[in-house]
Formats: structure tokens, sequence, C-alpha cells
């Protein structure tokens, strides 16, 4: 009797802790660490590029970060002559888009807004087109319109290069693969006036000096600047071309011909250094060049009104050279 009631009352403690645990619950923390993983970059444009100062290019890029766009905090695309150092519109630019909101994902208004762009070069910024966003905010691609101005340097071959780089909100700047590019001469400029009057003058009298300089000299390379002459005629009367000169701002006089003469030769405004018409020996950008016509009017001669047309030439003649 004994044994038998000592079985039930084990087999019945049994039941009732098998009943407190499963009613029973544990609360368990989880957690887990996502790292921080650094941008990657592609550049997708096909190169080499054959670039002219004051032209619009595009390079088109990829940044895709594995923590979503959010993270990235600037891409910078960089065009540069030789190396990666510091300079000017000579031989350096960069447009950096930088994030509007980090930590939150950009949108394509906030690539397109070039109040988030910034040039190194003023003017070399055009704008941000062609966004696109993968859904999952993983990677945007866009093309940068950019243009390098006219004093950009040329040269023989691509050594020019271009990349673009990432920086996100962890991990040093990631850069794509570099690009080649090359350069090619430029130049603009414009003169004071089309037109030299005289007035009225006597035969055998100077006629008063009369400026028409080149002006807004812009170029990558040293330049020629010569003038042509031609005869002044009314009907069948004629001033011979040798009777007018052109005066530099050395007060250097040289007669008119009807070929072409050198009133400056080798021109630059920033000089840097090299043996003439042997490589690049510098460039201009918006500067001024004066020319001053006179002459006298034989004696005798004439009475009429003389014309004709005297041609201003500027001629960049650098010699590309790397």
């Amino acid at each position: 009797m004994n044994k038998k009631f000592i079985s039930i009352a084990v087999i019945s403690f049994a039941l009732l802790s098998l009943g407190n645990l499963g009613a029973d619950t544990e609360n368990v923390d989880v957690s887990v660490t996502v790292n921080n993983k650094a941008p990657e970059v592609d550049n997708n444009t096909a190169g080499p590029l054959n670039i002219d100062p004051e032209v619009q290019y595009t390079i088109n890029t990829s940044v895709r970060d594995n923590n979503k766009l959010q993270d990235v905090n600037t891409i910078v695309v960089k065009l540069y002559y030789n190396a990666d150092a510091a300079g000017d519109g000579r031989n350096y630019y960069t447009w950096t888009w930088t994030n509007p909101n980090p930590g939150t994902n950009p949108a394509v208004a906030d690539f397109t807004n070039a109040a988030n762009w910034s040039e190194s070069v003023a003017g070399s910024f055009i704008s941000c087109t062609n966004v696109t966003i993968t859904p999952n905010d993983k990677e945007v691609t866009l093309d940068l319109n950019w243009q390098v101005q006219g004093i950009a340097r040329p040269t023989a071959t691509d050594y020019w290069h271009y990349h673009i780089e990432a920086t996100d909100s962890a991990n040093p700047t990631v850069s794509s693969a570099a690009g080649d590019a090359s350069v090619n001469k430029f130049l603009s400029f414009a003169v004071q006036s089309n037109t030299i009057n005289f007035g009225n003058v006597d035969p055998g009298v100077a006629v008063t000096p009369t400026n028409d300089n080149v002006i807004s000299i812009v170029s990558n390379g040293e330049v020629d600047i010569s003038v042509t002459g031609a005869d002044l005629t009314t009907g069948s009367f004629t001033i011979p071309v040798g009777q007018f000169y052109v005066e530099d701002d050395g007060s250097v006089q040289t007669f008119l011909t009807i070929a072409a003469q050198i009133i400056y030769d080798d021109y630059r405004d920033m000089n840097e250094g090299g043996v003439p018409d042997a490589g690049i020996l510098g460039y201009s950008n918006g500067t001024s060049r004066t020319l001053i016509f006179g002459g006298t009017i034989p004696d005798p001669q004439e009475a009429g009104t003389y014309t004709g047309t005297w041609v201003i030439d500027v001629t960049n003649v650098c010699t590309p050279a790397n």
C-alpha cells in the first residue's frame, strides 16, 4: 500500500513539472552589427577623350554603396594634366557633389540641383543630367557635363587624366580607374574696331595715328599677331600700301606690305619658359595688344576718299608637347 502511494506521488510531481515548463516564456536578446562598406565607383566614359577648350563634354559615372546612397558623402570628378595635384584652369579641374542630407537617401533632384555641386575652376561646371537611382537606393548613375577653359594646356598625346572619387561616412576615399585625354590648341580674340578712318588729310601730311587694338586674347599657347596691308584706292587712283605703318606697344614701327608681317612674335601673357616655337611657352587669358596705325599721304595725290582692306591675324603657334 505504501509503495503504491509513493509511485503515484512521483508521477504526479513529474506531470506538474512538465506543465510549468510549457507555460513559461523567456526573452532572448539578439544583435548583429552591419559593417560599413566602402563605396564602389565606375568610370563609364569611353576614352581617351580629345578635348577642345570651351566645348561641352560629358563624363558618365556610377557610384554604389552596400549601405545605400544615404551613406555617400561626396562624389568628386577630377580632370588633370599629368599628375593629380592642385592647380588651376591651366591644368586641374574638379567637380564635387555633396550630399545635402547625409543619412538620407538622395533623390534625383539632389544630383541635378546645381547648388549641390561645386567647381574648382569657375564656369567649368555646366550641369548634371541623366540621373538614374536603383530602386533599392544602392547605386546612382549620372552624366556630368563640363568644359575646360581656353587656357587649358595643350598636349601632343593623352597626357591629361580623369577619374571619379567617392567618400562615405566611415571609409577613406575610393577612386575609379583613370581615363586619359588630350587637349587641343585654342584661340579666341577680337579687334577693337573693324574700321580705321584717318579723316581728311592734305597731300604730304601725316595722318593722325589711330588705334585698332587686338583685345580679349585667350590662347593656351603663344601667339603671333600679324598685319597684312593693301593699297588704298578710289577709282583709278592709288595710295601705295607702303605709305602706312603699324606700331606695337614698344613704339616699334613696321611699314605695311601686301604680305603678312608679324608685329608680336611668340607672345604670351603668362610665360612658362622654353624655347620659342619648340614647345609650350605660356598662354594668354583675356589680354590685349596695342596696334597703332599711321602713315603719310603722298604729295602730289589726287583728291578723293580712298578705301581698302587690311587684315589683322592672330595665330596660336605653339607646338603641343607633354
